[in-house]
């Protein structure tokens, strides 16, 4: 992850959706996030304890 934390886990590609599944190192707590391309924006969700937050990534 940007702050240095150390992950395990894949990516896999279901229908135009990239999921992903890791658990992290320091504490054995699972991470799942998915990728997908809506219109021309990329679309980055995450899911940790419950939380979930979206990141868009617009064409420049």
């Amino acid at each position: 992850m940007a702050d240095g934390t150390d992950l395990n886990g894949s990516w896999i590609l279901q229908d135009n959706q990239l999921i992903g599944t890791f658990t992290r190192k320091d504490n054995g707590k699972v991470l799942k996030t998915t990728r997908q391309i809506i219109g021309d924006e990329l679309v980055q969700t995450y899911l940790y304890e419950g939380t979930e937050a979206k990141r868009i990534f617009k064409r420049g």
